[in-house]
């Protein structure tokens, strides 16, 4: 990604770090009570709902791939509400909003907010959705001479489908485009990711699934241009005492396609590796906890992009 010199100008004094998690944990306690409102109107055939995410976690490398390990604790606050028009026969119409704010104790400078909108149109286990979001100045990693920032926009279509009692298939197609800051700019890109997945329910709460991504990325310079496959794996099952635990684990591999010799990025391959661990429990109607740990680690042929990052949270999601 570059040098990284001097990357505490972006830390904050000792008596900032209270007011940089601030706004996401304001957010966040700010929809729990917006998702309360009234019941459902017009007979139930309207009726408003969503969910909150509140997490408070840890990271080993805010900026993995630099020269530099810089941990971190962080903040993050996720809000999603929505509308459900029941139409006939048996249709239903869901509008919504997501908002995701993330800030930091330490690197100011990576605070941000993700925005999404979509639209669900669902008949039983099936459903079509359209979305777009994006971000503004969203940091990338820091630098001396100027921070790599960029802003992000992205749609998708995604189709749900029940293809036989307890199996459900999925695909999905999303466009990203990230343009950079103007000194900058040979690192904008646009990205065509292309989901398709298979899910068992094996009842009583216990699913697997497995999901393949194809990622193509088109830098304008070819710098960083890149093909990825990658293959995941998920599986859940409920546990004693009201438990309930969640995993996840993928491999991929990354091909740049620089097309030049002198690209610093010429031939590269990233072997990527990631996996996941949840454990969740109901509080009260609507209100859960969580604990999670994750891992991810990049195995490059350029050695300087090795990465192994370790993150672990809690959370509390609140549901209507």
């Amino acid at each position: 990604m570059g040098a990284r010199v001097r990357t505490d100008i972006l830390r904050l004094q000792p008596g900032a770090r209270a007011r940089a998690a601030g706004p996401a944990l304001a957010a966040a306690l700010a929809l729990v009570g917006a998702l309360s409102p009234p019941a459902a109107r017009a007979g139930g055939a309207v009726s408003w709902g969503g969910d909150a995410l509140l997490e408070r976690f840890h990271t080993s490398d805010l900026f993995p791939g630099g020269e530099t390990r810089d941990t971190d604790w962080g903040v993050r606050g996720t809000l999603r509400p929505n509308l459900t028009v029941k139409l006939a026969p048996g249709y239903r119409v869901k509008p919504w909003a997501k908002l995701e704010a993330e800030a930091y104790d330490v690197f100011h400078g990576r605070n941000v907010q993700r925005w999404w909108a979509g639209f669900d149109l669902k008949r039983a286990g099936h459903r079509l959705r359209l979305y777009g979001g994006a971000s503004h100045h969203e940091l990338y990693f820091p630098s001396p001479s100027g921070d790599v920032r960029f802003d992000r926009t992205e749609g998708g279509v995604e189709l749900r489908i029940d293809v036989e009692p307890r199996w459900l298939a999925q695909a999905s197609l999303e466009y990203r485009c990230d343009d950079f800051a103007a000194i900058h700019g040979e690192r904008d890109h646009h990205r065509v990711n292309f989901y398709t997945g298979l899910e068992r329910d094996l009842g009583q709460g216990r699913r697997v699934s497995l999901t393949h991504v194809y990622r193509h990325n088109s830098s304008v310079t070819d710098l960083y241009s890149y093909e990825q496959n990658d293959l995941r794996l998920e599986v859940a099952r409920p546990l004693a005492a009201g438990f309930s635990a969640a995993g996840e684990i993928q491999g991929g591999l990354r091909n740049y396609r620089t097309g030049q010799a002198f690209a610093t990025n010429f031939a590269r391959q990233d072997d990527r590796w990631r996996a996941g661990l949840s454990l969740e429990r109901p509080l009260r109607a609507g209100l859960s906890a969580e604990g999670y740990g994750r891992w991810r680690e990049v195995d490059s042929s350029r050695d300087v992009k090795n990465s192994h990052v370790l993150e672990a949270g809690i959370a509390l999601s609140f549901t209507r």
